[in-house]
């Protein structure tokens, strides 16, 4: 409760006051005043762009361009390679 109203810069009076009007949901049936981080993050406008689905998608994306990069680099080693050669020639 009170790290949620420190990160909102409100009391903790004001969390409640969100939670009870339905603005804030709050886990329910475990004791105490929790929230989740997503509803918290939502309720002042960050979105949450990691859900696993991205991370996924976004490690295959990672994997991808690390091989485009490695086949660029073959290529500029054998461009580099010709360009001595045809220098040496000259």
């Amino acid at each position: 409760m009170n790290e949620v109203a420190e990160l909102l810069k409100v009391t903790p009076q004001t969390i409640y006051e969100l939670r009870n009007s339905g603005k804030l949901p709050a886990i329910k049936n475990i004791g105490r005043v929790l929230f989740n981080v997503k509803d918290v993050y939502a309720f002042i406008g960050i979105e949450d762009e990691f859900t696993p689905y991205n991370y996924r998608q976004l490690k295959l994306e990672n994997k991808k361009l690390a091989t485009e990069n490695d086949e660029l680099k073959q290529k500029i080693r054998k461009v580099t390679s010709e360009m001595l050669v045809l220098v040496n020639e000259i």
